[in-house]
């Protein structure tokens, strides 16, 4: 199987690596990320877990875009799943503030992510039955007080999901939209933890089987549906005077 990451320092995609490695060993990755000490790191552990070959490619996904060479070169193969993770929370208060960072936010989180889904929806066409699996986030289905910049962002990735897994059903692709909850990663770290949050490999099993079974939209953990579900009912009028 033959596997490509868009954001492969994520802890969720590479959880995500791991468990889809286990159930397939003898895989091949193809990973895009950020930072080259981590990717040196992912490569070594899932070589070390069976895989039997591993490539990397840097880009900070904002200020130099993806060379399409590198694109065409790991698109020529057959790929079997895309995994797309990776962005920002950012600082709320530093976003409102300054514009320049605002901007570089929304590159990040956002534009850079319709241009390589834009550019898989012309691609995937040469990979029947393949597979584009997207990390979006449960703070995409409301607009908070205190994170609705960075929900925004989410809940236009989802968006866009939607009207493209539309589009790739008629070339027999799937794509799947994953709603995370609270996940403890390294972007969560300053977050007071409760009951509530879960650990990166305690949903990648459900994402894997998500994959299998071709579903369109997964919370992960599942019972983000249920919360997600009551806080979208809450009339506005209600809505805007909560503080979180």
């Amino acid at each position: 199987m033959n596997i490509t990451v868009f954001g492969a320092n994520s802890a969720i995609a590479q959880a995500l690596c791991i468990e889809i490695l286990n159930k397939n060993p003898g895989s091949k990755f193809t990973l895009f990320g950020r930072n080259k000490e981590s990717l040196e790191l992912f490569k070594e552990k899932l070589l070390l877990r069976s895989a039997t070959d591993v490539e990397f490619f840097i880009n900070d996904f904002v200020s130099s875009q993806l060379d399409e060479s590198i694109l065409e070169h790991t698109y020529n193969k057959n790929i079997d799943i895309t995994i797309l993770s990776y962005g920002d929370l950012g600082e709320e208060t530093l976003l409102k503030e300054d514009q320049g960072n605002l901007r570089n936010f929304i590159d990040l989180n956002l534009t850079s992510k319709f241009i390589i889904l834009n550019y898989l929806s012309n691609k995937a066409n040469l990979n029947k039955n393949n597979s584009i699996v997207v990390i979006s986030s449960v703070a995409g289905d409301r607009g908070r007080r205190s994170n609705y910049i960075y929900g925004s962002m989410n809940a236009a990735l989802t968006q866009f999901t939607s009207g493209m897994r539309s589009y790739l059903h008629q070339k027999n692709v799937h794509l799947l939209t994953v709603k995370p909850g609270f996940i403890i990663t390294p972007m969560t770290e300053k977050f007071r933890k409760s009951f509530l949050w879960s650990k990166p490999e305690e949903i990648a099993p459900s994402i894997y089987k998500a994959i299998v079974k071709k579903k369109e939209v997964i919370y992960a953990p599942k019972f983000w549906y249920l919360i997600m579900l009551i806080i979208k009912i809450i009339p506005e009028k209600i809505f805007k005077k909560i503080d979180f």
